[in-house]
């Protein structure tokens, strides 16, 4: 549970840096919190069903979902 705390905690502030995203932002506080819980399960998934979904298609969802949720909105 700590390891997987402090990868969270990690990647939010990565995110957060990247994407130039206002951390009193509830809306955007929300958004990063369904990508990397989302990211994480998907991750896995990913390892449970290793034959069933390639790398490289699993990170051209990941990139939807990205513009989707952080290209997209910081644009607006």
């Amino acid at each position: 549970m700590s390891f997987q705390f402090k990868l969270k905690e990690k990647i939010r502030k990565n995110i957060y840096k990247f994407f130039h995203l206002d951390k009193n932002d509830l809306k955007a506080e929300l958004a990063v919190e369904f990508f990397i819980n989302g990211h994480l399960n998907a991750l896995l998934y990913m390892y449970k069903y290793k034959d069933r979904l390639s790398i490289e298609d699993y990170l051209e969802i990941v990139k939807l979902v990205i513009n989707n949720i952080f290209v997209l909105k910081n644009r607006q």
